[in-house]
């Protein structure tokens, strides 16, 4: 996968270990997976300033991303769903 194919994932929502998330950021490639910053969908954290997101970096594979944007086409994410 490209630098430029892994830009195209920053700002859409992929589905990954049973959760909707949120791509922040790409990293590095291992592998046929790439490192990606996630933010939660539909989880959060009570915290002073409100509730923000729960956030994970991970390797998702490869695969996921394409199918993603193949399904995206040029939608970003829909509007979020209720942090609970």
């Amino acid at each position: 996968m490209s630098a430029v194919v892994a830009d195209k994932i920053v700002g859409r929502c992929i589905k990954w270990d049973g959760d909707t998330w949120q791509v922040l950021a790409t990293g590095a490639m291992r592998g046929e997976s790439i490192y990606l910053h996630l933010s939660s969908r539909t989880r959060s954290q009570q915290q002073r300033n409100g509730r923000n997101p729960i956030q994970i970096g991970d390797y998702v594979p490869v695969a996921i991303i394409e199918e993603t944007l193949e399904r995206q086409g040029a939608m970003s994410c829909p509007p979020s769903e209720k942090n609970a």
